[in-house]
Order: structure tokens, then sequence, then C-alpha cells
């Protein structure tokens, strides 16, 4: 179930920063740790659940779902253009950083970026006080098999 690896999935956004640091990743279960602002002074990802799709189960066979969530990336402290390549810079990050870690060391079938729409470059805005700035949305499904889960009547 999702609680068992959200908070692997969120250690996989820990990019490097290219400042010789990393994006600072925060935990759901681990760790309740999420938070009601940001700083803009570090690069940070949120990781939200968004939905439960093709969820699959019968009695006695297979048991799957297909969760669909979202990483936001806030990478800048404001909407200064001129940070746009430092932004950019984290979309290869992102993919090689996905790419190495599918299993998520073991937890689910797979976890990979959505085809239909991976990684889009947008202004965002979190929290109350947030301020908008500059930053990557990272659309992600992950496959798992759900090991003991019961199906009865």
């Amino acid at each position: 179930m999702i609680e068992d690896w959200i908070d692997d999935l969120t250690r996989v956004w820990e990019v490097d920063d290219g400042k010789g640091g990393h994006v600072r990743s925060y935990r759901l279960f681990e760790r309740d740790e999420f938070p009601q602002n940001v700083p803009l002074d570090i690069p940070t990802a949120l990781t939200f659940f968004d939905n439960v799709d093709n969820l699959e189960y019968s009695e006695g066979g297979p048991k799957i779902a297909f969760y669909k969530g979202t990483a936001e990336f806030n990478l800048t402290p404001d909407l200064d253009r001129s940070r746009i390549p430092y932004v950019l810079r984290f979309v290869g990050r992102i993919i090689r950083a996905a790419a190495a870690n599918m299993t998520l060391g073991g937890r689910v079938n797979y976890m990979i970026l959505d085809p239909s729409g991976p990684i889009e470059m947008s202004t965002l805005k979190y929290g109350n006080a947030g301020a908008e700035h500059l930053g990557l949305v990272a659309k992600w499904i992950v496959k798992e098999t759900l090991n003991g889960l019961e199906v009865s009547q």
C-alpha cells in the first residue's frame, strides 16, 4: 500500500541541486513533516498523491493498483527569468533519478514518470505566505501488487 513506499519515492527527488547540495524532499509517513510553507532559499520537492487508477482485484487473483501523483519542485525564490537555465538543469536530473529507481528498492512493480506529460515548467505558489516562484511539476505513476490484501464477501 502507498504508506509502504511513498517515502521511498520522496527520496528519489533528492537530486543534486547544482550548488553542492541536494533538493530537500519532505516525507509523508516516515516523518510527518509535510510543510505548510516551503522555504524559497533552497530547492525543495513536495510529493502529492493524486488518485488510484485501474485498481484490479479478485478472489484468488492478483491485486494490482496504479497510483498517480505529482512531485512539485520549488526551485527559485522568485519569477526572475534569468533563473530559467538553473531550473531546466533539473529536468535531466529528475529523469535520471526516476530511471535509476524504477522499483523503489523492490517495493513496487514499477515507478515511472507519466508518459502523457511527465515534466512541466511552472509558476508555483505553495502555502499562504508563499511567493510565486519558478519550478517543475513531474507526474508519476506507480504500479503495485497489493500483497496481503484480503478480498472477502
